[in-house]
């Protein structure tokens, strides 16, 4: 009965510790399509959109880097190459946010 009490207590633990990590902001696919098509990741008034335009595209310039540093490291590129922004963390929530949104584009 004690080993029950001991496994519940510990489900439910890694249950609330994983909740409150997306609770709290963690990456999305919806942060990541407010994050493509606004412009707060430049200072030009630029977003991906702007050259990234049709769906199409997305999916395309995303399936020519299948591996996720690679596709990090080209969206820090367009950021401050074409942006005028300033690179994100590769393990940040707005960085994992825009490569599961970009993934996620069918």
């Amino acid at each position: 009965m004690k080993r029950t009490a001991w496994v519940l207590a510990l489900v439910f633990l890694v249950f609330s510790v994983c909740y409150t990590a997306y609770a709290d902001g963690g990456p999305s696919v919806e942060t990541g399509k407010k994050l493509f098509y606004g412009t707060s990741l430049g200072t030009n008034g630029k977003s991906c959109a702007t050259c990234h335009k049709t769906t199409e595209n997305i999916k395309k310039d995303t399936a020519k880097y299948p591996g996720d540093p690679a596709l990090k490291n080209v969206v820090n590129g367009c950021i401050t190459e074409n942006m005028n922004g300033k690179p994100l963390p590769d393990d940040s929530t707005e960085m994992n946010s825009l490569i599961m949104y970009m993934r996620s584009v069918k």
